[in-house]
């Protein structure tokens, strides 16, 4: 787990908060009832709540973010108590705040998602749920959506982004054909490719090289099935009008409109658009070109697309939940119509010349020769006490373009006709952008290390002879997790998995019981209509002993073994950089695997060990992450465990696979709550480590140092004849 978390309004953290950073191998450390224990469950309870929506939407439920909740009955969340019991004491708004940054493929950025969580007064049982969501990177919010306020999309924060990632998309999937979850395989022809080969090769060359690999990354590792061209059945080509004119929209008329001087516009707008309009339409149409004329703008496109760009930042599409019913993430709609509010326009077309109409025009005067309708004064009315908007500005341009013959020009945008209702435009570059917009929501909101996180406790396992497989304690839920993912990875499906990891089963756990010197290797066995059998065996041909004669400490340690096991066998992957047809691409073609991210959050891994073997623990930990990409958050006391990723940061340790760098590590170190008020004390402190090992600041009183007061005290003890 990589990422910054602030936690606001949660148990000791107040308002202000704290923002802590989580790297792969996080320590948590600092006194008793410091807020350790708050950070992880803070973690945990973010992580549950993410985890639901996510499994939600791969089951293709419909999204509200309010049906889910931070439930406090799970465990481990049990123990914190109900939510009015969990925020924080001084709370004005009575509410829990998390929020964390993830690095988005789609737009090469860090984002930050800001989620607000507060109790409801028709839930009984005083959970928490979502209130509001804004998901938002350094060029400002890209959406948000919040239970009073209803929703935003910002599409120009994404614009840009948007067309540099969709051709790069585009030729992966058509060059390279998505089969499986792992691997690319040819979807062209062999012809087909060897002919296009070299243009493909080159545009992507050209690309921005970090753009480009995060764009691939994207595609590995999201399991798409279509690239988004795709799904909206366009062509990324379409693009270049808008990378050249700054417009989504490509509307002929605009471009005709251009070569027209801007004080004969109106003029011509009456004469070529406007003959046969109702009144209510020639009034609205001359209002918008009064403001043109007025505006600064040079041409009616620069016009146009000011109010474009002003309208695509307060995006509000019909799909989106508009009342504030209830938070919502942005469902799978194409938005293809802007709202159509301010005149209803029915067309009638006949002998090849389109009219335009009011909405009461007489559907019985069709056999009838087009008629002009005078339109009330009220409604003529309606439009003067109107401020302008793009909704307007984009109706009346689409009727010109209409009159004028255009009913769609392929690629760009498509006319749907109506009988009864407006008409509809279909334009390919909102469709896609909006289609993207969708996607990007759904990367932040379910990052890399959403239902990839595992809890083990301080009391995670008991000493028992037989574990029984029924019960729902800690370690038998670990068991149960071991068993099936041994299945998964033995099972037919997944043969070519196996080979592509190349790890043979057990053998994380074996290594490290031998370095740990209990023995050499470990069975566990299903002991038919028992439970589970762990055995420690000292030598190959030993039929060895119960891992509870072996004591406390130990069935602790090997609990965390257990899950670090689970995890390695269960982790899905691909092999890196591995894109059939891209292989001339540089730095293409390995055959490693990558596995997934995964992290594991333990409580005192230390507890019943001998400094010795607290030490090692920091080895193990970092073999785990260096070799399969296992992630950690340690809540300790233990200063051997520290001292010895100081070591193995510094690089003296004799194993290379075992040195780690400075940035892969977070130490935090969580002041008291009377410190913080008292002295002035931050609430969390980053310890940083340089190159050399050394710490940049030291931990606070009687962590390092109370062995030397000690030692001082039985100095002057000794001195004083005592």
């Amino acid at each position: 787990m990589k990422t910054n978390l602030t936690i606001k309004n949660f148990r000791v953290f107040n308002e202000n908060g704290v923002t802590i950073e989580l790297n792969p191998i996080t320590i948590l450390t600092g006194c008793n009832s410091s807020g350790k224990s708050s950070i992880v469950k803070a973690v945990l309870l973010l992580n549950d709540y993410l985890t639901q929506v996510k499994k939600a939407f791969e089951n293709n439920d419909e999204i509200e973010l309010s049906r889910y909740k931070l439930d406090f009955y799970k465990i481990p969340f049990n123990l914190l108590g109900q939510f009015d019991n969990v925020v924080n004491d001084g709370s004005a708004c009575h509410s829990i705040t998390f929020e964390y940054t993830t690095y988005s493929y789609m737009i090469s950025k860090d984002v930050k998602v800001q989620m607000k969580f507060a109790s409801e007064g028709n839930d009984d049982l005083n959970n928490g749920y979502l209130h509001a969501l804004i998901i938002s990177s350094d060029d400002g919010i890209i959406y948000s959506t919040d239970k009073e306020k209803g929703n935003l999309c910002n599409l120009n924060t994404i614009k840009n982004a948007c067309f540099e990632y969709l051709p790069i998309e585009y030729l992966v999937f058509n060059y390279c054909g998505l089969e499986s979850k792992y691997e690319f395989t040819g979807g062209i022809s062999e012809q087909d490719y060897e002919a296009q080969k070299e243009e493909m090769i080159t545009y992507l060359r050209g690309c921005d090289t970090k753009r480009r690999a995060d764009v691939f990354k994207h595609v590995r590792y999201s399991d798409k099935r279509s690239s988004i061209a795709v799904r909206c059945n366009i062509n990324p080509e379409i693009l270049e009008n808008p990378i050249e004119n700054g417009s989504l929209f490509k509307i002929p008329v605009i471009d005709q409109l251009n070569q027209i001087e801007k004080g004969k516009i109106k003029d011509y707008v009456n004469e070529h658009f406007l003959k046969n309009a109702a009144q209510n339409v020639i009034y609205g149409s001359n209002k918008i070109i009064d403001d043109f004329i007025a505006s600064d703008c040079t041409s009616f496109g620069d016009y146009f697309k000011q109010w474009e760009i002003s309208y695509l930042s307060e995006l509000r599409p019909t799909k989106f939940s508009l009342f504030g019913e209830s938070p919502a993430l942005l469902d799978r709609h194409i938005i293809s119509r802007i709202n159509q509010d301010y005149y209803w326009i029915n067309w009638y077309e006949q002998s090849g010349e389109a009219y335009v109409f009011s909405a009461d025009f007489d559907e019985n005067a069709k056999s009838q020769k087009p008629i002009i309708e005078n339109t009330k004064q009220k409604d003529i009315d309606s439009f003067e006490n109107r401020d302008i908007s793009f909704d307007w500005l984009y109706e009346t341009v689409m009727l010109w373009n209409r009159v004028a013959g255009n009913k769609g020009i392929g690629k760009y945008f498509t006319f749907i006709q109506n009988t009864f209702e407006p008409d509809e435009y279909r334009h390919s570059t909102m469709a896609m952008i909006s289609t993207f917009a969708e996607e990007l929501v759904l990367e932040v909101i379910f990052p890399d290390w959403c239902s990839h996180i595992e809890y083990a406790s301080s009391t995670r396992a008991k000493v028992h002879r037989i574990y029984t497989l029924y019960d729902n304690d800690e370690f038998s839920v670990m068991l149960k997790r071991y068993f099936d993912a041994k299945r998964k990875y033995l099972s037919d499906g997944n043969k070519m998995q196996v080979q592509r990891k190349d790890y043979e089963i057990d053998s994380f756990m074996n290594r490290w019981i031998k370095e740990f010197e209990i023995g050499e290797s470990v069975s566990i066995d299903s002991v038919h209509r028992l439970g589970a059998q762990i055995t420690l065996h000292k030598s190959s041909d030993d039929k060895g002993r119960m891992l509870a004669d072996e004591g406390f400490g130990i069935t602790q340690f090997f609990s965390i073994l257990l899950q670090i096991e689970t995890a390695i066998l269960s982790a899905e992957g691909e092999k890196v950089n591995n894109m059939w047809a891209l292989n001339q691409l540089d730095g293409y073609g390995s055959d490693k695997f990558h596995f997934e991210k995964n992290t594991i959050a333990i409580e005192e891994p230390e507890i019943h060990l001998h400094p010795k073997f607290q030490s090692k623990l920091a080895d193990m930990m970092v073999e785990a992450y260096k070799k399969y990409n296992i992630h950690f958050i340690v809540e300790t006391h233990s200063e051997y465990l520290i001292r010895k990723l100081q070591v193995l940061v510094a690089g003296k340790d004799d194993t290379s696979e075992l040195q780690v760098s400075k940035d892969d590590i977070s130490i935090l170190y969580v002041n008291l709550p009377k410190d913080v008020a008292e002295k002035g004390e931050p609430q969390v402190r980053r310890i940083g480590i340089g190159e050399d090992g050394r710490l940049d600041s030291p931990f606070g009183s009687g962590f390092y140092d109370e062995a030397d007061n000690q030692a001082m005290e039985l100095l002057r003890i000794k001195a004083m004849g005592k």
